[in-house]
């Protein structure tokens, strides 16, 4: 039988292994990649039905018809996540670990025109996919202290190309050239020293977009109700690591990550001219999708091992005076998690799932819009004992420019 001494020391170990891993993979492996765009997050992602501006591109490539002119768009994201760790047997091991940045998140130019009679909008967009950024820093009551500061990401150049086949119809597509790279540094000091770990993770890959936008307005008898449809096509993004420490152990991987099929739907119903309802919902296969090593051994990305189903619910109500139009917008979301809860022994016992929320305003004119969204999603993971509660506070804020 373990002695209680021993038994804390294994208890306190598990507290920082759970620490250190949970947070490093959920911060920097958030696999479940999403459009981009503060009016899109004032919808809490509502957006596949609605895609009605330059961050369509990322949603939904058919909505791209809907613009009448040039636009150009800019986004930004002030992150503030919060893991805070608590155990129901022995609140002494409670910890709690902030991870705070700021992303410069997405771009895009639109351009419309008419070809052979129809509409056609081609664009071209900038997005981070997956973020690696994070910094934290805290000291305990014994003077160690951890030091975590994490840069890049996975990024995608997304060039896009809409048609408006009719009044009724309009279709469009993607490509997602995937690159970029990522930076990681952790650095703890104790009373026995300091030790300090770096890694570099390289990206690449190339994935499919493609959209569908059907505009009941265009009826006889009008209807104001629009349907959408996207599907992102399963892909191998590979990803090379390398890494190295203080102690002077160093080592690189070259790993397969397997994307899975992504497939959402959307529609946007407008109530008079002023407000806009709006509902998605997405699904993703990741039953089955694996990282496989350069061994071609393999693990499968979901720990619960099933695929996630996501449903978005938005609003907008628009404010119109001399000065010009003031948004108002509010959405709630589930948040499916890729993470599984886990009883005493180890074994999972169900999937990790979350909820988030969204509210918006902005200022729109005849040559600028500028959006801002605060948006915040949750989650509890159960470890036997150990709850992992995650929360994250997102202000993402947008502009688009009219030309």
């Amino acid at each position: 039988m373990i002695s209680k001494r021993y038994g804390n020391i294994i208890a306190q170990w598990a507290v920082c292994a759970v620490l250190a891993f949970s947070v490093v993979n959920a911060q920097n492996l958030n696999w479940n990649i999403t459009g981009a765009g503060a009016r899109a997050a004032g919808f809490s992602g509502a957006f596949i039905g609605v895609a009605d501006d330059a961050t369509a591109v990322s949603w939904n490539p058919a909505g791209l018809t809907q613009l009448e002119r040039p636009e150009a768009s800019v986004v930004t994201r002030f992150v503030f996540e919060n893991y805070v760790f608590t155990d129901s047997e022995d609140p002494a091991y409670d910890a709690e670990e902030p991870i705070d940045h700021f992303v410069f998140n997405f771009a895009s130019g639109a351009y419309p025109m008419e070809l052979a009679g129809r509409k056609i909008v081609f664009a071209v967009a900038y997005q981070r996919q997956l973020d690696l950024a994070g910094y934290s820093y805290s000291e305990d009551e014994f003077g160690n202290t951890f030091e975590f500061n994490s840069t890049g990401g996975a990024n995608t150049i997304t060039p896009g190309v809409a048609v408006r086949l009719s009044p009724l119809l309009s279709v469009g597509a993607s490509a997602n050239i995937w690159l970029g790279s990522g930076e990681l540094e952790r650095t703890s000091t104790s009373t026995d020293g300091s030790y300090t770990f770096s890694s570099t993770d390289d990206f690449s890959g190339f994935n499919l977009v493609a959209g569908v936008l059907v505009d009941l307005s265009a009826l006889k008898n009008p209807l104001p109700l629009k349907l959408g449809a996207s599907l992102r096509t399963p892909f191998q993004l590979a990803w090379d690591y390398s890494y190295e420490d203080s102690d002077g152990n160093s080592g690189d991987a070259d790993w397969i990550v397997e994307m899975p099929l992504m497939v959402g739907f959307g529609a946007s119903y407008r109530l008079g001219d002023f407000l806009t309802l709006a509902a998605d919902a997405e699904f993703r296969a990741y039953s089955t999708s694996k990282i496989i090593d350069e061994d071609g051994d393999d693990f499968t990305l979901s720990e619960n091992e099933e695929d996630l189903f996501q449903l978005r619910l938005g609003a907008e109500y628009l404010l119109v005076n001399d000065l010009g139009v003031f948004p108002i917008r509010a959405g709630f979301r589930s948040v499916p998690t890729l993470f599984a809860d886990y009883d005493e022994l180890g074994e999972v016992i169900g999937p990790t799932q979350g909820s988030g929320f969204s509210l918006g305003t902005g200022f729109i004119t005849s040559r600028f819009a500028l959006d801002f969204t605060y948006s915040a999603s949750w989650y509890d993971q159960l470890f036997g004992t150990i709850t992992k509660s995650f929360g994250a506070d997102i202000l993402i804020v947008s502009g688009i420019f009219y030309f």
